[in-house]
């Protein structure tokens, strides 16, 4: 009995979790240490590129890492698999690394990584949904445990990495990094479809998948002003001394992240008799999502307004602002990878989980153009922008789960 629980439940979920990690770590690990490898001298072990084509180059690197999942996707469901389309993401991820130190191939070679990290990330997580049965939510919170715990260590490790081994010894990490997760997380990759959702009755309400779609691009494009405006306004406006000590910009969203990893257990066990009671829950917690984030960035928005009679709660304010965003972020992006293989027919899974992450992607393009009025209208006024879209998109969510409720109650009656 131990054995069959070992061999069916344990490891399996340990090794498409542990996969995930890994992939994170390495993602960000690249992500953070790109712009510094490519604008480095050459005699710290840099490339001494210029900003606008080292921008530019890491600008493709994360577009096509974001998209990626998309076309993996669209091929597992219709055409390969979702083992062997994550088969052939580690393997492009692999070739990739070996040609990473070559440099007049470094652009084609950085390409091919990030393409196989999204081909490998969409069926990981599209894996999730196979090993999660009845559980499926609290699989998908682990899961984005895992993955937040791997930004937080590909943050930390990368400069450390590169300082102390160059970019050859970061590519090695890279490497081993890539073929331990494809060993773990290729081997459970299921192929098996069943045609319906854990209950039967959800699977194939594609209108309310589209809803959700919506509601994705409306809150990434306000929450990831936290890389863009919110960044910005944290390392030029704000106060951030304590005492002596200066705290970096990059500590408060690490915090943030650190929060929502702390929050998992508490948010699901106070969602727990809800999500078993109520009729699409998965509604009500995005909607729960966005006021946080509307109250979040409406302190921010009188922080920037009264920012010089507030200067000594700035630090502390701050840091709870950030660290409540990613709460918010927590109730939103698994929930909507939950919904994303709870509402389609179980054979479109990979294509649906993909789908989400082309909401996220789009969602965090236009955060970048909306960010992009700080200059003409300020940070106040753009952050109390960002918490009407919050406020509104929340209003929209409450209406759409009132008319998919009364639906479900005309049609039983």
């Amino acid at each position: 009995m131990q054995k069959y629980f070992i061999k069916t439940l344990l490891l399996p979920k340990f090794s498409v979790l542990t996969a995930g990690f890994l992939i994170s770590a390495i993602y960000y690990t690249l992500t953070a240490i790109l712009p510094i490898y490519f604008i480095e001298s050459l005699s710290n072990g840099g490339l001494e590129w210029s900003k606008e084509q080292t921008f530019s180059v890491v600008g493709t690197y994360i577009a096509v890492a974001g998209t990626a999942p998309f076309f993996g996707g669209l091929f597992a469901d219709f055409c390969i698999g979702r083992k062997r389309m994550t088969c052939i993401g580690f393997f492009l991820a692999l070739s990739g690394v070996i040609g990473f130190l070559t440099t007049p191939f470094i652009v084609t070679s950085l390409l091919s990584v990030a393409l196989g990290a999204g081909f490998a990330k969409v069926g990981l997580i599209s894996s999730v949904a196979s090993l999660s049965g009845e559980e499926r939510q609290k699989n998908y919170d682990n899961y984005y445990l895992a993955i937040a715990t791997g930004y937080v260590t590909g943050n930390l490790i990368a400069n450390p990495l590169f300082d102390w081994f160059g970019i050859e010894g970061l590519a090695v990490f890279v490497f081993c990094g890539f073929i331990v997760s494809g060993l773990l997380g290729v081997r459970f990759c299921s192929n098996a479809f069943i045609e319906k959702s854990e209950k039967g009755e959800n699977a194939g309400n594609l209108p309310l998948f589209a809803i959700f779609s919506l509601l994705a691009v409306s809150f990434f494009l306000v929450s990831h002003q936290s890389q863009t405006s919110i960044c910005l306004f944290v390392h030029q406006e704000a106060d951030r001394t304590i005492g002596s000590f200066t705290v970096p910009t990059l500590w408060f969203i690490a915090l943030g992240t650190l929060s929502a990893i702390v929050a998992v257990p508490f948010r699901r066990r106070v969602w727990e008799n809800i999500n078993a009671t109520v009729r699409y829950p998965e509604l009500l917690q995005v909607m729960v999502g966005f006021l946080f984030s509307a109250f979040s960035f409406a302190c921010l928005g009188a922080l920037a307004f009264w920012g010089q009679q507030l200067r000594t709660f700035h630090v502390s304010v701050l840091f709870a602002v950030n660290a409540l965003f990613f709460i918010a972020d927590l109730h939103v992006r698994p929930v909507l990878f939950a919904a994303a293989t709870r509402y389609v027919p179980a054979r479109f899974h990979t294509f649906s989980s993909a789908f989400v992450y082309v909401c996220i992607g789009v969602g965090a393009k236009l955060a970048g153009g909306i960010a992009g009025f700080v200059n003409s209208i300020g940070f106040s006024s753009l952050f109390y922008l960002c918490s009407f879209v919050c406020l509104a998109s929340s209003l929209a969510g409450f209406v759409c789960w009132q008319s998919f409720t009364r639906q479900d109650r005309v049609v039983r009656g």
